[in-house]
């Protein structure tokens, strides 16, 4: 039952990280890849898809840092809360 009072706090917690967090990954809404103009170009074409191809690793590993940063708010608080 002592646990139950935290849980609006809990998740407050979450909303502000998961706010915190959409903050900078709007800075990275589109990719800044230029399409080559001559699709006969086999080398703009790769260098197009090799930073389209970069741009999506670097969004992914974004993700998971952020998804681990959320876990460990998250397991952090239960844990505080825990010893209440």
């Amino acid at each position: 039952m002592g646990q139950m009072r935290f849980e609006p706090l809990l998740i407050a917690a979450m909303g502000v990280i998961a706010v915190g967090q959409s903050v900078h990954a709007d800075y990275y809404v589109s990719n800044s890849c230029s399409r080559p103009y001559d699709r006969s170009s086999e080398y703009a074409v790769d260098s197009y898809k090799d930073c389209i191809e970069d741009f999506v690793a670097e969004q992914r590993k974004a993700i998971n840092n952020h998804q681990k940063a959320a876990n460990n708010a998250i397991e952090e608080w239960n844990s505080f809360a825990s010893g209440y």
